[in-house]
């Protein structure tokens, strides 16, 4: 049950936070925009053992542990009531 919880938490977290931010690339001091960088982690391949206990069977299952390298990105508010909104949480979060 935790996993399922887990995921729509996810979910809601990602759609609130795309509901209220514009999300774009990052400036520099020049105010130029900054191109991320499309590499990835090298992909580590890892054999995993799940053993059933009704079955007692051994399946093998491959894992390719590979992502995006960190990059900068901007989030701006996608409005002015957006903002005022997060300001506002923020207030309440202080006292």
């Amino acid at each position: 049950p935790g996993r399922w919880l887990a995921l729509e938490t996810i979910w809601l977290t990602v759609a609130t936070v795309l509901a209220a931010f514009k999300v774009s690339k990052a400036r520099d001091a020049d105010g130029q925009e900054i191109e991320p960088d499309t590499k990835y982690t090298s992909a580590n391949l890892r054999y995993a053992t799940l053993k059933s206990r009704l079955y007692q069977a051994h399946n093998h299952l491959t894992v390719c542990d590979s992502r995006p390298k960190p990059f900068r990105c901007r989030f701006t508010p996608r409005s002015d009531v957006a903002a005022a909104l997060l300001r506002q949480m923020s207030e309440e979060d202080r006292s």
